[in-house]
């Protein structure tokens, strides 16, 4: 900080920080625990999407077919 007063309020290359690659891995790292940790239940959700879309087909299955049994027909 005093460097920067000292020559005139801007940063100077040694100023700058970055990512070093330490803290990269660290990163990675805890993505990677926490995919893997929230793979069982992305895996149970897939299953029940799957199981609630062909529950909704069969419905409308159904209402088609009931509709088209009550439906009037025309005779030609």
């Amino acid at each position: 900080m005093i460097r920067n007063l000292l020559n005139g309020g801007r940063a100077t290359l040694q100023d700058q920080g970055g990512v070093t690659l330490t803290e990269l891995t660290l990163v990675i790292v805890i993505l990677f625990v926490l995919a893997v940790g929230s793979y069982p239940f992305l895996g149970s959700f897939l299953q029940v999407g799957r199981a609630k879309g062909a529950s909704e087909e069969v419905a409308s299955v159904v209402r088609e077919t009931r509709h088209l049994a009550i439906t009037p027909r025309m005779l030609k």
